[in-house]
């Protein structure tokens, strides 16, 4: 039995669960079946880096890899781009700023592309490599059916598209839409040219024709965050989910923290039908005792349950199909429900809409985005910090000002070893959100916290 797994997220290795361990003796091996047990069981077996060189920088490092269904030694790597859409530096603007051709998309050994390695010689590790399709801007989720070999790719799309057109909503469900994307060799998929069915994001507009990239099978909600996916070929749920496509959305916002079953055809090709719900409603509680989740990856277990990786409270949760507790037959998707939204918040937006002082930014591009899912909701707000929607004066008080107990403020002006930072970067704090915010966002706060953190 051997395992492969990520080493520090950008590399994968391969070890024997069951193999020596460091401190074992060398002529002594596990027993093959049954849990691991013994005074060296629980100790790191060695362990075998498959492939070397992958890069590990910008905004995209971690990896994601699956195996071909007809050759076990051939395996697909993801390779997310460094930057969100070629954007040359802080301030770009185009036509220099975002170069076209894009250099990290065209370029030597393509950023936002999936590589075909062949695992060779006598400890199958992979040394030469094909970039097999390019214009994809990152890969986490990526998908083989299990009888057609088809590979399926969810693409997490752009940032920030309202940046240079205030017309555009990078919210929920608006553009850009994630994609399922079917991959065939030597495919351009459009990063960071074109979004959704062909159409030019606005750093490219008038300079690409984007009939020249292959367009999406799939179109799913805007910021869903697709991270995971696999086609469900167990026995214990009903005919329904049989080889069709499970799909992880691990976004924050409305459309996501749920588990999605994906229609497909007999090839595996998405599109054949409304996607559905089998999780939702995987939200923080108003009284905070239930958390929010954010699903990762979902794989199906021997006995057919699925196994899904959680990384907001560090879950691996087992979900299973019992018929006596109903058909198990999956949900169709709930239109959004909009909060009611009170005057007071109404009037605070409106005002926010028109500032453009540093705080002011960061209120929407940061705290409305990425903080008052959790810090918005009370009692018991996350950490004890509430953090208000479009309440850019109330928030930055409630940053800057010192907490009971002796302790500090979250933001001290100028100094960008203030909490609030590292806990947005995951120095020395569990990372808040988890995952992080965009390398903008972050640069947003820096700067008001250089400035002074002033107050709006």
């Amino acid at each position: 039995m051997r395992r492969l797994a990520a080493a520090r997220g950008i590399a994968p290795y391969r070890f024997d669960p069951y193999a020596a361990t460091l401190k074992a003796d060398p002529s002594k091996t596990l027993a093959k079946t049954g849990p691991l047990a013994g005074s060296d069981a629980y100790k790191q077996p060695p362990i075998k880096l498959v492939i070397r060189g992958l890069p590990s920088d910008g905004r995209h490092p971690l990896k994601k890899f699956v195996f071909d269904k007809r050759d076990p030694w051939t395996m697909y790597v993801n390779l997310g781009t460094a930057s969100d859409v070629c954007e040359q530096g802080a301030g770009a603007r185009p036509p220099a700023g975002f170069p076209f051709p894009c250099p990290e998309a065209e370029e030597g050994s393509p950023r936002g592309s999936i590589r075909k390695y062949t695992l060779a010689g006598p400890d199958h590790v992979g040394g030469a490599f094909t970039t097999f399709a390019r214009g994809l801007r990152n890969s986490m989720a990526l998908a083989v059916h299990p009888t057609s070999n088809l590979l399926i790719q969810g693409e997490n799309s752009r940032d920030s598209i309202d940046k240079l057109d205030a017309s555009l909503k990078d919210q929920e469900g608006d553009l850009p839409h994630e994609e399922l994307n079917v991959i065939t060799q030597g495919t351009h998929y459009g990063w960071p040219y074109c979004i959704d069915n062909g159409t030019p994001n606005p750093e490219y507009r008038g300079r690409v024709d984007c009939a020249n990239y292959k367009t999406p099978a799939l179109l799913l909600p805007g910021h869903a965050a697709p991270l995971g996916m696999n086609f469900y070929t167990g026995a214990m749920f009903p005919a329904a989910y049989k080889n069709h496509l499970l799909v992880t959305l691990h976004g924050y916002r409305e459309y996501g923290h749920r588990l999605m079953l994906v229609p497909v055809d007999a090839q595996g090709v998405p599109g054949v039908g409304e996607p559905l719900d089998i999780l939702r409603g995987w939200d923080k509680s108003a009284d905070g005792r239930d958390p929010q989740g954010a699903p990762v990856d979902v794989i199906v277990a021997r006995d057919g349950s699925l196994y899904v990786t959680e990384d907001k409270n560090g879950d691996v949760l087992r979900v299973f199909f019992d018929a006596r507790l109903g058909d198990g037959a999956p949900m169709r998707p709930r239109p959004p429900s909009r909060p009611v939204v009170s005057a007071d918040e109404q009037a605070r937006c409106a005002a926010l809409a028109g500032r453009t002082d540093d705080f002011s930014r960061v209120q929407r591009d940061v705290i409305d985005t990425a903080c008052v899912s959790c810090h918005g909701a009370g009692p018991g707000y996350a950490g004890g910090l509430a953090l208000f929607k479009c309440d850019a004066v109330g928030n930055a008080k409630r940053l800057t000002t010192a907490r009971g107990g002796g302790r500090g403020a979250y933001v001290s002006g100028g100094d960008l070893g203030s909490e609030l930072l590292l806990r947005l970067k995951g120095q020395g704090f569990p990372q808040m959100p988890a995952g992080g915010v965009s390398p903008e966002a972050l640069s947003e706060v820096e700067t008001w916290i250089r400035a002074g953190a002033p107050l709006p």
